[in-house]
């Protein structure tokens, strides 16, 4: 059995030192190459990873291993990596929605329309396999999946505002505003921010521009608050029910930031 079915040439192994990634008891990975491991995860699932799995759990552990072995060549860790494996491989199943996201795009018309089953059969890119393709398009065309994109279409309409953070997690924001204040605690509205301005340029995202001016606006009114109060405001700002974040978006009853947008520019 070929670990590389899809026909994808994988990647060349990184000529340079390993990168070393720093990992949580949770697995998440902290540090300037988080957005390295996600790329070549990426890259590196396209390569070994066949696409007609509708499901991770049965991917036969031929194809996990070799993606894995793929990965060592460029990557270390802080911990053994036998035990950093099942920490790191809980995260891959997303990677593999992201590889069929970008895999739909070729079964779609100009306007986002799923094209008719006969003619998304005869979409197969010449890097997959077609026995696999196949088994995508079924997969794909279920009337379970279809009622799901219907759903989905509607929840996406529903939202208006994009963020800039490309592959990078709303973690990894937080850690950057830490480095750069060390001494100042880091807010909600700081993070969200940050995650809504551009990065090429700096500027705010025109879709999230009155969002972002009602945030400073809040910021700004319980601080003169806090000030007149006699407190220094940190402890209004940390509140999760009462700071910026919640005064404008309301409160977040999952306790995450749930106004950053799921569609980044």
């Amino acid at each position: 059995m070929s670990s590389n079915p899809s026909g994808t040439q994988a990647p060349p192994p990184s000529k340079d030192k390993r990168y070393l990634l720093h990992i949580e008891a949770n697995g998440v990975i902290r540090g300037k190459d988080e957005t390295k491991w996600s790329s070549r995860c990426g890259k590196y699932i396209r390569a070994h990873i066949p696409i007609g799995y509708d499901d991770w759990r049965n991917v036969d552990k031929v194809y996990t291993d070799a993606l894995w072995n793929s990965l060592m060549t460029e990557f270390e860790f802080n911990i053994d990596p036998i035990l950093a494996r099942p920490l790191l491989e809980a995260k891959f199943p997303q990677f593999l929605r992201t590889m069929k996201y970008h895999l739909r795009a070729t079964i779609k018309n100009k306007e986002g329309i799923y094209l008719p089953k006969p003619l998304a059969l005869a979409q197969c890119p010449d890097d997959i396999d077609k026995i696999w393709w196949e088994k995508f398009i079924e997969n794909e065309y279920t009337p379970k999946k279809i009622e799901q994109r219907k759903k989905n279409a509607e929840n996406k309409a529903q939202c208006k505002i994009s963020h800039a953070l490309g592959r990078k997690s709303y973690k990894r924001v937080y850690e950057e505003l830490e480095e750069e204040h060390p001494a100042e605690g880091v807010t909600r509205s700081e993070a969200w921010k940050r995650a809504h301005k551009s990065k090429a340029t700096g500027s705010v995202l025109p879709c999230a521009l009155e969002k972002y001016n009602e945030l400073e606006a809040a910021e700004k009114r319980q601080k003169e608050a806090a000030s007149a109060s006699g407190h220094d405001g940190v402890s209004s700002l940390e509140d999760l029910e009462t700071d910026p974040i919640a005064e404008v978006f309301g409160v977040d009853k999952r306790v995450v930031v749930v106004q950053l947008a799921q569609h980044p520019r």
